[in-house]
């Protein structure tokens, strides 16, 4: 062997040995601070409004595979995450019928409930560990290099709302880690194409669709990666597009004949597409109010206007099934859906400009909190935490990092020669843009928690572009440098 070839071995064994050490330490820094994590909060979590709607799908999911109930079916949520609490549930012999069903706090709760939440707790914890090590490996699949990736690990430790929400029992930890496994799961499907991959892409995707209904939008965008990729040409290019596409629709499609059997109406879910289906043409699925009802919901509307503009649309719904005393599932969403109808038709140029401010006030703030001092306080309410750690968690990349997202991108798109990331880079941009103005449109300002997976995500690909671009100047530099040292030693150039 000679000294060139031995220098190069030696050199490919370090690398080896520092990527290992890089991805020892993203493991060993992940598990000690969900140590901290643990030791700050215990096994406690929050409950917000939110979180009986979850616990109620996961007692109905578990009535109909025992036979008890022919039907199963929801108007608000999707059921992966009660899917999630049902499994831990049966884990732990948990019968959910017998879990109370809190609103702000766990404390009053049966033994039953606190020993779900305590499960529910150590699972979003340890997906909160496998966190940072997906950061790891997608920032090592976008620069092949061990200490980018090891940066890009660290950078969920930075947005503090996020690590917080893991004592949260709400869908976002579960969602983040799902949403991040897709991204993952593509990068290896665009590196190395394969009909097996495309049917593990298109599995994370059903899943997460499941979880939350915004993602559906990763379907199409995937798929049109898929059919652009470098599976071979014909039957095998053609199988891989029918098999992710069937892995990530047949889920929701499931649900939705789920739904259709219980109520008659076939919808995925009314949480997150009234909205939509108000503005953008008719609807498939009217649930009418009475008229005198309707006359209440129209003057609280009017009057939560006349207050202020901001969250008017919960305050009329509150007010109204108050004073009607709609407690039931069915007719809470006959009134949010009557709201929607009511405030949108009021004025909906003013609807879609707000909308369309929202998007931009997401970018102007980095999508971090956005100005959003409701969201702000109503976590240091649930956590005990105050301003200072909000201020903390901009610590690496500042509230305003979208400003510095696409001119990077853009760069790292240019600066890597390799097609599989120029083609991960345009994913997730088109993924995080997308998801910010579907969180604009759907959500009254919840952009602290349903912009989660996008943050993670922007962080993340920010960190792999500066690794990318200082990698691709490094080699210019380098080459360069070889080239003009080779001109002044030849002996022909004196």
């Amino acid at each position: 062997m000679g000294p060139a070839a031995a220098w190069g071995a030696r050199v490919e064994r370090l690398r080896r040995h520092w990527f290992c050490i890089c991805f020892m330490l993203a493991i060993t820094a992940s598990a000690m601070f969900q140590c901290l994590l643990a030791g700050y909060f215990g096994s406690d979590a929050a409950a917000t409004p939110d979180t009986p709607t979850y616990v109620e799908l996961a007692e109905q999911l578990q009535e109909f595979l025992q036979g008890e109930t022919k039907t199963v079916g929801d108007f608000a949520r999707t059921p992966g995450y009660p899917l999630v609490i049902l499994a831990l549930a049966a884990g732990a012999h948990i019968d959910l019928v017998e879990v109370g069903l809190p609103i702000r706090d766990w404390s009053g709760t049966n033994d039953q409930g606190r020993r779900l939440v305590r499960r529910i707790i150590l699972f979003q914890q340890t997906l909160g560990f496998l966190i940072p090590i997906l950061l790891f490996v997608i920032a090592h699949q976008l620069t092949k290099s061990p200490f980018w990736a090891l940066l890009g690990s660290f950078v969920y430790y930075t947005d503090i709302s996020s690590v917080c929400y893991q004592f949260t029992v709400l869908t976002e930890t579960t969602s983040v880690a799902t949403i991040l496994a897709v991204y993952a799961a593509l990068l290896a499907m665009l590196n190395r194409p394969t009909v097996r991959r495309a049917l593990l892409l298109g599995a994370l995707v059903g899943w997460a669709i499941l979880l939350r209904p915004s993602n559906l939008l990763l379907a199409p965008l995937a798929a049109v990666f898929v059919a652009r990729s470098g599976v071979p040409a014909g039957s095998s290019r053609r199988s891989a597009l029918a098999v992710f596409l069937l892995a990530a629709l047949l889920p929701a499609a499931v649900w939705t004949a789920s739904n259709f059997q219980k109520y008659g109406h076939a919808f995925y879910t009314k949480n997150q597409t009234i909205t939509l289906q108000n503005y953008t043409g008719p609807r498939f699925a009217e649930l009418p109010l009475a008229p005198g009802e309707l006359r209440v919901l129209q003057d609280n509307v009017k009057t939560a206007l006349a207050a202020s503009p901001h969250f008017a649309m919960s305050r009329c719904i509150w007010a109204t099934s108050d004073q009607l005393g709609l407690t039931d599932d069915y007719d809470m969403y006959r009134l949010m859906d009557a709201a929607n109808r009511v405030t949108i038709a009021a004025n909906p140029r003013e609807f879609l400009s707000r909308s369309w401010s929202r998007f931009l006030a997401m970018w102007a703030e980095g999508f971090l909190d956005a100005g959003n001092s409701y969201a702000q306080q109503r976590f240091e309410a649930l956590f005990a935490v105050g301003p200072d750690v909000f201020r903390d968690s901009r610590l690496l990349l500042g509230s305003r990092s979208l400003w510095w997202f696409l001119p990077l991108c853009t760069a790292a798109f240019f600066a890597t020669r390799r097609a599989g990331v120029r083609a991960g880079i345009l994913f997730g941009v088109l993924f995080a843009l997308s998801y910010m103005f579907l969180t604009a449109v759907f959500d009254e300002n919840e952009y602290l928690r349903h912009g989660m997976a996008a943050r993670a995500l922007v962080n993340v690909m920010m960190v792999a572009g500066v690794g990318i671009v200082l990698q691709r100047a490094t080699g210019v530099v380098g080459a360069y440098l070889h080239t003009t040292s080779s001109v002044t030693d030849d002996p022909a150039s004196t």
